[in-house]
Parts: structure tokens; sequence; C-alpha cells
């Protein structure tokens, strides 16, 4: 009798585990579904935001400056027939939602073959050396674009000197931030000068700190200890005027750091960023036992150091042969505007050249400079290069877009205080690749872009004005041909 009820309440047991399970695994897989369709909606829609980099950039005069207007006074907004809507972007699978891109970008287009096989003839030279350095010429002969011929000084003028680390160029002697609101963008902070840019020094600091320079396209105050002296002219002329077209490499990547070496303390990792020209060691001269180590499958390179005393020197140092490089200036072709332009994408917004990184118009005078052309520093003068200038003022809408359609990829487009750099139609849209100071969210918060990104001319809309970027570029130059 005992056994009957306990194989009884066996079975009754074994029935309440079943279905206690049952329960189990369908209140588990309700959860479950529940959560994934509160992740898809969560990772396929992206508060979508459009860049803004409206602003003046600062000039200097002797010893006064024009001070910079705030980036976050003109913030873009999305499309403007419908905002709201073209404020989410849609995400169309899981791994594309790990980047956030601007209103009608794809990932596709972050890669610059998208670009380049848009192109005609990409690898077509544009530009030869020579009509480059004809160029170049131009540029410092036209006053409005505020170049310094650094070679008609002389040396009762001034004191010569080499840039020896990648160093800002201030409005006043001083290191101290000016803006509280923003550690990342001083007001101080005008420019840039690069490893072994060459400079004029015109006025010492009264401690000596700061040396007030002239460099090829700016004035302000450098840090004395980046700055060599040199004991002549002839000696800075031979730091930084190469003859020969393939004694020297040109950094064309966004920055790249030289070797962590104890042997080379003063040249090691230093950080030399686009555009930067340095002198190869004659292969005759290479040491076999340079800074401790053999010298294969690297560049022997100089690198200008400043001596305890101040003078100028150089030293010899290894660069692998991988780093983002070009021996002599880059061939001026479509292909190597769109590929250099594109090092850049993601990196943060540099005001003034400063963090390593570059603001709108450091950013095209840099991918520019890796070709031998050397543009003006700001928007305002380098709209006034003497080439082909397209005009856009005054246009309509469509006038504008037909304009702009015609323009080949690498064309700078200008308006007031800010320039990018045109890459081509996609079904009707016009897009561009530039340094972006500010955002607009979909709620009408500001957003601080502050990085190199692509987006729509079309879909991104002045605040102030609400005319979309096409509608508000004053004009395009085309490097590479003529001034009409």
């Amino acid at each position: 009798m005992k056994s009957n009820i306990w194989k009884k309440l066996f079975i009754i047991e074994t029935i309440l585990v079943i279905f206690a399970g049952i329960v189990l695994f369908v209140y588990v897989t309700k959860t479950n579904e529940g959560k994934d369709e509160s992740n898809t909606e969560g990772s396929n829609y992206v508060d979508s935001t459009v860049t803004d980099s409206v602003h003046e950039e600062g000039d200097v005069s002797d010893s006064t400056y024009t001070e910079s207007t705030d980036l976050d006074s003109d913030i873009s907004d999305g499309d403007n027939s419908d905002a709201d809507s073209k404020d989410d972007t849609k995400v169309e699978d899981e791994e594309a939602s790990l980047i956030i891109y601007m209103a009608g970008v794809t990932e596709e287009m972050s890669n610059p073959e998208y670009w380049i096989d848009m192109q005609k003839d990409p690898d077509t030279v544009l530009m030869t050396k020579t009509k480059i350095d004809d160029l170049n010429s131009k540029i410092v002969e036209t006053s409005g674009c505020k170049m310094n011929d650094l070679e008609s000084y002389t040396e009762e003028e001034a004191e010569f000197g080499i840039v020896v680390h990648q160093t800002d160029i201030k409005g006043s002697p001083t290191d101290s931030l000016m803006n509280e609101s923003d550690a990342n963008f001083d007001d101080n902070q005008l420019a840039g000068a690069k490893v072994n840019d060459p400079v004029c020094i015109i006025e010492h600091s009264d401690d000596d700190s700061f040396y007030k320079v002239r460099t090829r396209d700016y004035e302000g105050w450098i840090r004395s200890e980046d700055v060599a002296i040199c004991a002549s002219k002839e000696e800075w002329l031979k730091a930084w005027k190469f003859t020969e077209e393939g004694n020297f490499i040109v950094v064309t990547t966004d920055r790249i750091f030289t070797e962590n070496n104890r042997y080379t303390p003063d040249t090691s990792m230093m950080v030399l960023t686009m555009g930067t020209v340095l002198e190869l060691v004659d292969r005759n001269d290479i040491s076999y036992q340079e800074n401790g180590r053999a010298p294969f499958n690297n560049y022997m390179i100089y690198i200008p150091i400043r001596n305890s005393d101040g003078s100028y020197g150089r030293v010899a140092t290894q660069l692998p042969e991988h780093s983002g490089v070009s021996i002599g200036y880059q061939p001026l072709t479509t292909r190597n505007i769109i590929n250099t332009a594109f090092e850049c994408l993601g990196d943060i917004y540099g005001w003034g050249s400063s963090l390593n990184s570059e603001d709108c118009s450091g950013y095209i005078q840099s991918i520019y400079r890796t070709f031998g052309i050397i543009m003006p520093r700001d928007t305002d003068q380098q709209e006034l290069t003497p080439c082909k200038r397209v005009m856009l003022s005054g246009l309509g809408s469509s006038d504008r877009g037909a304009l702009i359609s015609d323009m080949p990829a690498g064309t700078a487009l200008y308006m007031d205080g800010h320039t990018v750099m045109y890459l081509g139609e996609v079904d009707g849209n016009h897009y561009c690749i530039n340094s972006s100071g500010s955002v607009r969210g979909s709620s009408g918060e500001k957003l601080k872009t502050r990085t190199i990104l692509i987006n729509s001319t079309d879909q991104t809309q002045m605040v102030s004005t609400g005319a979309t970027w096409t509608n508000t570029f004053n004009s395009g130059i085309v490097l590479w041909e003529k001034a009409e």
C-alpha cells in the first residue's frame, strides 16, 4: 500500500517538474523576444548630426591679431524639407551601427576607392613640378594670400630658425588657455608649424621662452624650445630648401612617429604630421650601426635638433619603410588627392593645427602640401589663390548645383570662414570631406563634432540663415587649372 502511494507521488512530482520547465521556457523565450525588439529599435536608429565649421580664423599683424568667431555661433541642421525625419539615420545592419555617419552618408562612402572609381582618369598627372613651382611663386606675389617671402630677409632683419618639434603658433607669448569653456579650443591658437619648417625670428619674449616668428604662411609666437637658430642664412637654406626631387621624404598620412630609441632621446617618438618634409641621408653616408641598430627596411632621415645653446643641429635616425611617406612630393593626381584626404578621416578637429591635427583650412593646406603646393593658411586667403576660381555667390540653387556638379574631385569649396574638399555627386546630392566644428542633433542641441568627416552639402543646413551649404558657398578653386 505504501509502495503504491510513493509511486503515485513520484509520478505527480515528475509531472510538476515537467510543467514547471515548460512554463520557464515560455517565459524566457517571451522575455528575449521583447529584448530583441527593444535592441533592434535602439541599434537600428541613431541620432543623425550634421556638420558646422563656419568660423573666422585668426590673423596676426605685428603684435595684434584677430580673434576667431566661436564655432558654435552657426550650427548646421538637417534636410530643410523634413529636418526631423532626416535627423534619424537608419543603420542597415548590426556591424554598421558601430560607426555613426552623417545623413545621406553610407559605409561605402568612407572608402576612398568609392570616389576614385567615379573618376574618368584618376591617375592623370594634373600638374608638373615646374607648374607647381610657378604657382607657389604666384601665391607669394599675391598680396591677398598674405604669404611671407622668407628668403628675402637678411641677417640684419631676422635670425633664421628651423622648427624641431611640431608646435603651435600663438597670438601672444603664453601657453595659458584663453577659452575656459573648451580645453580643445584656444582663442590664442593661430596656426601650427611642422618639423623642419623654416622661420624668421623677429623678436624674443622678455624671458626668452617664446620667439616671435614669421613662417611662410603666418606670424606669431612659438615656444623657443621648439626652434633651433642657424649660425647663418646659408646653413638655414641648406636645412630646408632641397633641390633634388628624390632626396627627401614627405609624410602623406595624418601623423607618424619616429621610433622609441634610448640611444637618441632628442628624436625618439617625435610626431610628424601630414606634409612634413625631411631630407634623406645619402646612401653612401649610412652607417650600418646607427643608433644601436642596423638600418635594414628603414628610411634613414635627418631630424633637426636644438642644441643646448639653442643652435641648430641635425642627427640621422631611422623610419620604418611601411611608414606613410612619399619619396619626394607625390604626383598630383586625383587618386592621390582623394587617398591623402581620406588618411585623416575621423581625426579630431584641431583648431589652428592644434592637437597634432587640423581645422578646415589647415586640412586642405596639409593635403596639398604633400604635392609641393604651399597654400595660404586661412580660408579667406586660400580663396584668393591665383588659380581657376568658380564664383557661386548670387546664383540660384539650380545654377549653383550645376556648377558644383561640373567641378572635379579635389576642388576646395569656400563659404565665409569654412572650406571643404569636394568629392562628387551621388543621386543628385553633392558630397564633401572636411574638418568639421559643430553640429546640431535632432532635439536641437548643439554638439561639438570636432572631427574630419564626410557629409552632403545639400542635406546640411545653416542654422543662422536656413540655407544649405550648397547655397552658402561663395566659390570653388581648382589649384591645377589656370585662372580665367
